[in-house]
C-alpha cells in the first residue's frame, strides 16, 4: 500500500500528514490525485502517514497507488514555485520599500556557468541578445544576466496590467534558457507579498508566512488603518498595507481569512556570513573561503527532517538534516567556493514549503567595524566584571548580582549584531513585582533600552533575549535571600508617607511598587507580601492628596 505523505481539505489546501487530525470525519481528507477518500493512519515505526480506503481502488484508477508514485511525487515537491514560474517565462514580481517609497521589480534568471563551454567568455555570448520591454522602466542591459548574479531585477510600472520582456538570441544554446517572451501581470487587488520590507515578492494561493516577514497586501481602497505596527502606502492605482508579521498577531487573517492564511512550519535564518540580513532572499554578497551557516528551527510542535536542494533541482544533490528533536534549531553549512554563484532552499519534505538562498561572488565585501567578532554577542559590564554571551560559541548564560544600577546596566549593555537586528526579549519579574512577566517581541536593543532600565528597576529575576533560530541569551539576577521578610511589616504613619512624596519633584504618575518601594526603603529583590497591597493603597492615595494639593497652589 503507498502511503501518502499529504492530502487535500475541502477547501484543496494541501495538509501534511503531520498536521492532519485523525479525528475528522471520512472524506473530509482526499487524494490530491483520483480525489478519493483518505484515511490517516499510524505506522508501526511512529510513521504516520495518509492511504487509500479499502476497496477505494478498486473503483478508480489513482497515479498514487505505488510506492514509485510516492517517490516521484516527494521528487516533484523538491522543484520551487520559483523554478516552475521560471520554467514557464514568467516574471517573478516583487517589491522594495526605502525611505517609505516603494518600488515595483521583476526578478529574472541568469545564465548559468554550466551552460556554457570551458573556454566561452560569458561576456562574449552576453553581446549577442538583444532585449526590449514593455512598460519597463529604466535601462537594462545584457551584463545582467551575467551567471555571476544570481538572478537579475527590471523595475516595473506600477500603473501597467501586463508586462512585458522580449529576450531576443542568435540561437546561442547557452542562452536557450532565457530567450524568449517574459511576462508577467500587473497588481491588482488582493496580492499578497511576503519577505523582507526590502524585497518581498508576490505570492499565489494561500499565504504562508514565518515570524519575522514583512506581509503587504494590494487594496482597492486606504484602509485607514491608523495601528502604529501598520503602514499603509500608494502603489499605482492602489494602496499597500504593510506589517511585519507575528505568530501571536491577528492581522494577517484579519485582513485575508483563516482560509487564506497558512502557518510556515519553519523558519530558516542566514547566520553567516556576520553581515546577511537573516530572513532575506536577496543575493548575499560573499567571498571565496567564507562560512554559510543557516539556522532552521521547525515549529514548536513538530520535528521533521528537512533537506538542502539545489537551486534549480537539477544543479546538484540533496542534503539530508534529520530530525533532532520537537522545535529544536539544527543548522547547515559550508565554506563559499567563491567561483560562481550559489542558490539553495531549505525544504520541509513532501511539502510546498521552502526558503531560498542566494550567495554571488565578490572580491571585496563591506564588512562593519565588528567583522573580526562572532555574529552576535552580548556584552554586559557590572561592577567592574564584563560578561560575554555569544548563541554559537558560547556562554549563552550569565549571572549577575541582584543589586545592579539600572542606568550602569544599561549604558554598558552593548550587542555586536548587524544594523537593526531584531529579537524577543523576556522578562521574569521578583515577587515584589507589579506584574510576573513582561514581553517584548521584534524589537532592536535601542528601542528595548528603557524598559530595561524600568524592568530593573521594579525588580527583575531574568532576563532573555530570543534570537531567531540561535539559542537563547540569559542574564539571571542572584535574589536577595540576606534581607529578611520580617523587616518591613509595620505600616509606615500617613504623615511620614506624604513628607517623602512631598520632597520628591516631579511626582511620579502612579504608586507603582518602585515607589512603594522607595518610600519604605525596600531592597530590590525582597518580597513584603504582609504590607504590600495596603501600603500601596497608602501611598496611593496619599499621592492623590499631593497632586490635588499643588494643582491648587499652580505647582503643576
Amino acid at each position: 500500500m503507498a502511503k501518502i505523505p499529504f492530502a487535500l481539505d475541502p477547501h484543496g489546501n494541501e495538509v501534511h500528514i503531520s498536521e492532519a487530525e485523525k479525528s475528522k470525519p471520512r472524506g473530509y481528507y482526499t487524494c490530491p490525485d483520483c480525489e478519493g477518500p483518505l484515511q490517516t493512519r499510524t505506522g508501526d515505526t511512529y510513521q504516520h502517514y495518509f492511504a487509500h480506503y479499502p476497496g477505494v481502488l478498486d473503483e478508480r484508477d489513482c497515479s498514487l497507488g505505488t510506492p514509485d508514485a510516492i517517490r516521484k511525487l516527494t521528487e516533484e515537491k523538491r522543484t520551487t514555485d520559483r523554478e516552475r514560474t521560471y520554467d514557464q517565462h514568467t516574471i517573478t514580481i516583487g517589491l522594495r520599500i526605502q525611505y517609505g517609497i516603494v518600488q515595483l521589480i521583476g526578478i529574472l534568471p541568469t545564465l548559468d556557468w554550466e551552460d556554457l563551454g570551458p573556454e566561452t567568455s560569458p561576456d562574449d555570448v552576453l553581446q549577442n541578445l538583444s532585449i526590449k520591454g514593455t512598460n519597463i522602466e529604466g535601462s537594462f542591459q545584457p551584463s545582467n544576466f551575467h551567471p555571476n548574479e544570481t538572478e537579475t531585477t527590471i523595475t516595473l510600472a506600477q500603473d501597467a496590467k501586463e508586462y512585458l520582456l522580449q529576450v531576443q538570441t542568435n540561437d546561442s544554446p547557452a542562452l536557450e534558457e532565457i530567450a524568449g517572451e517574459w511576462r508577467a501581470e500587473g497588481l491588482k487587488s488582493g496580492d499578497v507579498f511576503v519577505g523582507d520590507q526590502t524585497r518581498a515578492h508576490r505570492v499565489s494561493g494561500q499565504v504562508k508566512a514565518s515570524p519575522g516577514d514583512w506581509v503587504g497586501i494590494v487594496m482597492d481602497e486606504d484602509p485607514n488603518d491608523g495601528r502604529d505596527e501598520v503602514d499603509v502606502y500608494e502603489v499605482g492605482d492602489y494602496y499597500l498595507v504593510g506589517f511585519q508579521y507575528h505568530d501571536e498577531q491577528d492581522l494577517l487573517t484579519e485582513y485575508l481569512g483563516d482560509e487564506m492564511v497558512k502557518r510556515e512550519r519553519f523558519s530558516a535564518d542566514l547566520v553567516l556570513p556576520p553581515r546577511s540580513t537573516p530572513n532575506s532572499e536577496a543575493p548575499q554578497a560573499i567571498m571565496a573561503g567564507e562560512e554559510i551557516l543557516v539556522g532552521i528551527t521547525p515549529a514548536p510542535e513538530t520535528d521533521p527532517e528537512f533537506e538542502i536542494i539545489p537551486f534549480p533541482r537539477d544543479a546538484g544533490n540533496v542534503d539530508q538534516l534529520e530530525a533532532l528533536g520537537e522545535g529544536v534549531p539544527r543548522f547547515w553549512g559550508r565554506s563559499f567556493p567563491g567561483s560562481e554563484a550559489l542558490q539553495v532552499t531549505v525544504h520541509r519534505p513532501n511539502t510546498n514549503e521552502h526558503r531560498l538562498l542566494q550567495f554571488e561572488p565578490a572580491e571585496t565585501v563591506g564588512y562593519p567595524h565588528w567583522r573580526s567578532e562572532p555574529r552576535l554577542t552580548l556584552t554586559v559590564k557590572t561592577k567592574g566584571e564584563t560578561y560575554k554571551l555569544n548563541p554559537l560559541m558560547g556562554p549563552t548564560e550569565a549571572t549577575l548580582p541582584q543589586m545592579v544600577d539600572a542606568d550602569g546596566f544599561v549604558d554598558n549593555l552593548d550587542m555586536t549584531s548587524p544594523d537593526n537586528y531584531r529579537f524577543d526579549v523576556f522578562f521574569k519579574l521578583d515577587t515584589s513585582a507589579d506584574h510576573d512577566t513582561v514581553r517584548r517581541r521584534n524589537i532592536t536593543l535601542t528601542e528595548v533600552q528603557p524598559l530595561i532600565r524600568d524592568v530593573l528597576e521594579e525588580g527583575c529575576e531574568r532576563l532573555q533575549f530570543k534570537l531567531d533560530s540561535l539559542p537563547n541569551l540569559t542574564i539571571s539576577f542572584e535574589s536577595s535571600s540576606s534581607v529578611s521578610n520580617s523587616v518591613h511589616t509595620e505600616m509606615l504613619p500617613d504623615k511620614v508617607v506624604k513628607q517623602r512624596i512631598q520632597e520628591m519633584d516631579p511626582l511620579p504618575d502612579k504608586a507603582q511598587w518602585r515607589l512603594v518601594r522607595d518610600i519604605y526603603t525596600i531592597p530590590k529583590g525582597t518580597s513584603y507580601t504582609t504590607l504590600r497591597y495596603r501600603a500601596r493603597k497608602q501611598v496611593g492615595q496619599i499621592l492623590r492628596v499631593v497632586r490635588e494639593e499643588r494643582q491648587e497652589d499652580g505647582e503643576i
